[in-house]
């Protein structure tokens, strides 16, 4: 399991930079990311691992995790309350696509599908994106994919249609280093 694996790396890097008595915190502080982005692939169990939920976001996975969806279907309704003023382009594409997998798994189809494609037409209105950002070029790929994946049944929309193509193009444009790394 490559999160067993990652969580073994980090021991012996933490245990060889790391005083023993601030080892733990460290230990939990530095897997709370990749537990969380893991959590959609895993049915959020991999959110489980986590020892206590650092995150709003990591909460969220842990009650989807023991089958709580209408708790989560409810925090992700008083957290899409709370934003209505703010621009889509100012939440990061990975948050709204983990959201946009919580509500999914939550049976909100709907709501998931608008969430994500709301937050991936953001980006063009956002002038601080860029490809170099690795983690948030991967999330914008990936939820282009998840939003074509989902709509699917709506493949000959023009929406569906616009979005394969500005995937083409983004990785047209990707940065060479990006390209290489994921193998293209």
């Amino acid at each position: 399991d490559t999160l067993d694996m990652l969580e073994q790396q980090l021991t012996r890097l933490l245990e060889m930079r790391v005083p023993g008595n601030m080892r733990r915190a460290a230990a939990r502080s530095a897997m709370a990311q990749p537990l969380s982005l893991s959590a959609a692939c895993n049915g959020f169990s991999g959110a489980l691992r986590a020892d206590s939920a650092s995150t709003p976001l990591l909460a969220l996975q842990q009650l989807a995790a023991g089958g709580k969806f209408d708790a989560v279907r409810q925090r992700l309704d008083d957290l899409r309350a709370q934003r209505m003023a703010v621009a889509a382009s100012d939440v990061s594409i990975d948050q709204a696509l983990q959201e946009s997998l919580l509500r999914m798994a939550a049976g909100d189809s709907a709501l998931a599908m608008r969430g994500l494609s709301e937050a991936l037409d953001g980006v063009s209105s956002n002038s601080g994106f860029r490809l170099e950002e690795l983690g948030q070029c991967a999330a914008l790929a990936r939820g282009r994919v998840l939003l074509v994946r989902w709509q699917r049944g709506e493949s000959g929309t023009p929406a569906v249609k616009r979005m394969s193509g500005e995937l083409d193009a983004l990785w047209k444009r990707a940065d060479v280093m990006v390209r290489e790394l994921v193998g293209g």
